[in-house]
């Protein structure tokens, strides 16, 4: 179920990932998550260079040799909605959703990543609970 307040969540996460602010990408995950991860550890798991590792990895080529995604400069969020929930989960479920993070236009590639992304409910309001690199479809 997508709400104002739910997309709200996923387009502030996605502009400060976009914009390369971890700190600001770290806010948006739920506290518990906040307390065991540093924007640091953010920024390596879903920065650019993890990006290009995990594309390399799915596409069997050699990071040091293959050529780099242009870096995202917008973004489509979607419903992901044949995954369970994780285990581990905190808060109450809400779904997971897709963020398509997109080059521009011009650069002749349709995506620069696509993220799943699991939300909850938390006290502190919707926030992200677990967040994954994808194969892009």
């Amino acid at each position: 179920m997508s709400t104002p307040a739910v997309n709200e969540l996923l387009e502030s996460f996605a502009q400060a990932l976009i914009d390369q602010q971890y700190a600001a990408a770290h806010q948006c995950l739920a506290s518990e998550r906040r307390s065991t991860i540093t924007p640091d550890d953010l920024e390596k798991q879903l920065g650019p260079d993890e990006r290009h590792r995990f594309l390399c990895e799915i596409y069997e080529q050699d990071p040091d040799e293959a050529d780099r995604l242009p870096n995202p400069d917008h973004f489509v969020i979607d419903g992901f909605p044949y995954r369970d929930a994780p285990a581990d989960h905190v808060g109450e479920p809400v779904g997971w959703y897709c963020i398509d993070l997109q080059p521009d236009e011009d650069s002749g590639y349709d995506t620069s990543g696509q993220l799943g992304v699991f939300v909850v409910n938390t006290p502190e309001g919707y926030r992200i609970d677990q967040c994954e690199w994808i194969e892009p479809d």
